[in-house]
């Protein structure tokens, strides 16, 4: 039954593999062009880009992280050992701006990015 059955199957395949692939309505101009936008590795690579920016202007805008420090002294002397243990907590103050100043430049790259973007649509 196989040996009829399968040649059936594989003539049939092709027909099958186009009807898929055809699409049921008349392709119009905005569909094509949401088409070549999608495949274009170029278009994907700026939209990556601006994703990556603006994860760089959110970055701009926080606070900088404390640091924690340990330093331990070991002095060895006759009377006996002294270990002396100092643990340091920082945190960073921004004065005078910088940190509006990081965000504005940060700004100015996305809207670069964008601009990129733009132009690579437009090509």
């Amino acid at each position: 039954m196989y040996k009829y059955l399968l040649p059936l199957v594989v003539a049939a395949w092709p027909a099958h593999a186009r009807a898929e692939i055809e699409p049921s309505a008349p392709l119009t101009l905005k569909a094509a062009l949401a088409l070549a936008g999608g495949a274009n590795p170029g278009l994907s690579a700026a939209r990556h880009e601006l994703g990556a920016v603006d994860g760089a202007v959110r970055q701009a805008g926080l606070l900088p992280n404390p640091t924690l420090s340990v330093e331990r002294v070991d002095t060895r002397r006759a009377e006996g050992d002294r270990r002396e243990t100092t643990l340091l907590l920082s945190q960073p103050l921004e004065l005078g701006g910088k940190r509006a100043a990081r965000v504005q430049a940060a700004e100015r790259g996305r809207d670069g990015a964008a601009a990129e973007l733009a132009l690579r649509e437009a090509e």
